[in-house]
């Protein structure tokens, strides 16, 4: 059972995709293939007494018309329809037989498609809205956790940060690694069977700007902090920050940012913090 679980877990990806990969023309087209191959089966085996096709009007030919009549089995036999005047005899049988299982399976795979179609439009369009709609919600994210380090660089500078409000870093924190975790699925997801919606350069572009306005900005506001020598690494989590750290190394290692010109430039800055918040001790101090 095992075994046969895993053969499944491995096939049926290969199906789903091989299916979606099909379409209407190789279907049309593979069931005319297997009309004529029949056609030929029926009209060849006819050669051999008592296994051919039997006529109401006698047996069949071995000439054109005979041929034509083959082909005229072939397709009503496909179709479902059996008018009766043609009947398979000895080894034809099981032909016909084939035959039928053959195309009932095509035909099961015509209509899956065309009752896919729809549902796939609609799908597709509704991951798009979502997809979309996780791209602004992460960018958004970015923008409150800038606004609140901004807020706390404000009150740092003008002396007016209280400890309670120091404390409130942890969960700031704690949103910036589950937001980098989402991110990095968002840039660095591999697609094995066709499914996935593609981040496109636009969309890529502005993720990195935010990604770069946000680290700027987290270095700024530690420089902040060190600057009043105002101990913050009581309320850091020394387990989030390796988090981000590590989802960022993986984005920048992701091949596609080093095909982009566009966002060259911001990338490497992107780097050049990550070194140097690499050199920070975020250890938690006793």
């Amino acid at each position: 059972m095992v075994i046969r679980k895993k053969f499944l877990d491995v096939q049926y990806p290969k199906l789903l995709k091989f299916i979606n990969a099909v379409s209407f023309l190789h279907i049309f087209l593979l069931w005319l293939a297997l009309n004529l191959i029949f056609s030929f089966f029926y009209f060849f085996i006819s050669l051999w007494p008592g296994h051919g096709l039997l006529f109401i009007n006698g047996s069949s030919s071995f000439d054109f018309v005979g041929f034509l009549n083959a082909l005229y089995f072939s397709f009503i036999t496909s179709t479902g329809v059996g008018y009766g005047d043609i009947v398979p005899m000895g080894t034809s049988k099981f032909l016909t037989v084939v035959e039928v299982i053959m195309e009932l399976v095509l035909y099961g795979i015509l209509v899956s498609k065309l009752v896919g179609l729809k549902q796939e439009i609609m799908l597709k369009e509704i991951y798009t809205i979502t997809f979309e709609e996780n791209i602004n919600r992460l960018r958004a994210s970015m923008f409150l956790l800038r606004s609140d380090m901004s807020r706390f660089i404000d009150k740092i500078e003008s002396k007016t940060l209280k400890k309670r409000e120091l404390s409130d870093l942890s969960l700031q924190f704690y949103n910036f690694e589950k937001s980098m975790k989402d991110i990095a699925r968002v840039i660095c997801s591999r697609d094995k069977h066709g499914f996935l919606q593609k981040l496109d350069d636009f969309k890529l572009e502005l993720i990195i700007d935010s990604l770069h306005r946000t680290f700027s900005r987290l270095i700024d506001f530690i420089e902040a902090l060190d600057k009043h020598k105002i101990s913050y690494k009581k309320t850091i989590i020394n387990e989030s920050v390796n988090s981000i750290l590590n989802d960022l190394d993986k984005i920048l290692s992701e091949k596609r940012l080093e095909k982009d010109t566009r966002i060259a430039d911001r990338v490497e800055e992107l780097r050049k913090i990550e070194k140097h918040l690499k050199k920070i001790d975020f250890k938690i101090e006793k």
